[in-house]
């Protein structure tokens, strides 16, 4: 997991600020743990969990978005465990928020 973080190279100034950077690391990899055991019931990797975070995205086009992700099985999974739209081509500004305001 630590390799997924890409948590090197470092280039912070001072004591604290690398101190904190390493931190916030290893609370995210904490919580994608959790996320991973408790809530998909550990069938799902990590690796998956990261890239969904990192390549999930959506453009505003007009008063819609468009979802630029690449359709998965992670993705359809995720999208029936939450009730998201996350499959949806397009959303509307109600689903886009819907989704913005997700809390596990």
């Amino acid at each position: 997991m630590k390799s997924e973080l890409d948590a090197r190279p470092v280039f912070l100034k001072t004591e604290a600020t690398v101190h904190g950077y390493f931190l916030i690391c290893y609370l995210v990899t904490v919580l994608v743990r959790l996320l991973q055991i408790y809530e998909l019931n550990d069938e799902d990797s990590f690796q998956q969990l990261f890239n969904f975070f990192r390549n999930y995205t959506a453009a505003k086009v007009g008063n819609k978005y468009l979802n630029l992700a690449v359709k998965s099985e992670f993705i359809t999974k995720l999208s029936a465990l939450t009730n998201l739209p996350l499959n949806n081509a397009i959303f509307t500004e109600k689903q886009y928020k819907k989704i913005m305001d997700y809390h596990w």
